[in-house]
């Protein structure tokens, strides 16, 4: 082989290996705009998972409100019927 041969082969990788370290960057920052497009959906995620937990407990709440209201209802019932006198 001649030396211009030799060079444009060279050439030629150098070219190549430029070419690669390009799309090795590419991959790079597109693993790294996946990576934080992932990590916000795992906090919108988290986020999801307290909303539902607190829609979970409210009919509970509202239950337990009912019952207060009806044990305060029947309370002052009776002390209003101890006070005028009915039994």
């Amino acid at each position: 082989m001649d030396f211009e041969a030799l060079s444009a082969r060279i050439t030629k990788c150098e070219e190549d290996i430029k070419n690669l370290y390009s799309k090795t960057n590419k991959a790079e920052v597109n693993q790294a705009r996946i990576t934080e497009k992932l990590d916000n959906v795992l906090i919108e995620l988290g986020k999801v998972r307290e909303a539902i937990d607190t829609l979970k407990t409210r009919p509970a709440k509202m239950w337990d409100k009912l019952i207060y209201g009806i044990i305060g209802a029947a309370a002052a019932a009776l002390v209003s019927i101890i006070i005028n006198g009915g039994i």
